[in-house]
């Protein structure tokens, strides 16, 4: 994250991706470039566990849903409902096994067991707070900037507040923080992905 002027900073390079380096996805899985669709130029990604997912970071149960969902709205002629998430894919083509498909990597494991220690191998940008290391996750920034704590793998804003501190921070109630105030906005993971709040990598 750039802290001169706020704006998203990706911490890897194309040739990362093409070579097969561990990133952190939007949806903040960890993974790895799998395979390119030769038909579409579609990228997957491959998780530590062999889950595959999009170049946003979804698995295709997650896709499948929200297309069905969406062709379902437009019959009966209503919005389409929110994905709660950045992902545009319109279909799941090359996010199948197949025999045709590369055999799974499944003997490499990521660079850290830990989203923080990824982020730490990743030299993402570093802030301590009140004694306490933060790493900021990739995909934000701004006021919605996240970090997580390397003490229990806590997501929270640059300032060290929790997600849970920072609702009640803004709720209006007359609270003491520690710290003080701050006016971080960052985004709830959506609760597919909750299990990220652990410190342990997200697969």
């Amino acid at each position: 994250m750039n802290e001169a002027t706020g704006e998203c900073k990706v911490y890897w390079s194309e040739d990362d991706v093409l070579n097969g380096n561990w990133i952190v996805m939007p949806t903040l899985r960890v993974a790895r470039l799998h395979h390119v669709c030769k038909d579409s130029g579609r990228r997957v990604f491959i998780t530590a566990n062999s889950k595959l997912v999009c170049e946003h970071g979804e698995c295709a149960s997650s896709i499948g849903s929200w297309v069905s969902a969406e062709q379902r709205a437009n019959l009966e002629g209503k919005d389409a409902p929110p994905r709660n998430s950045i992902c545009d894919c319109s279909n799941t083509d090359g996010m199948h096994w197949t025999k045709s498909m590369p055999k799974p990597i499944t003997a490499v494991d990521p660079p850290a067991d830990t989203l923080f220690g990824v982020l730490d191998w990743l030299d993402t940008h570093k802030v301590v707070v009140r004694g306490h290391t933060l790493r900021h996750i990739p995909h934000t920034c701004n006021a919605s900037a996240l970090f997580v704590s390397q003490k229990g793998g806590l997501l929270c804003c640059r300032h060290g507040h929790s997600l849970n501190v920072l609702r009640a921070m803004h709720s209006g109630k007359p609270t003491k923080f520690r710290g003080g105030v701050c006016r971080c906005c960052p985004s709830a993971p959506p609760r597919r992905v909750l299990g990220l709040q652990k410190p342990r990598v997200m697969r």
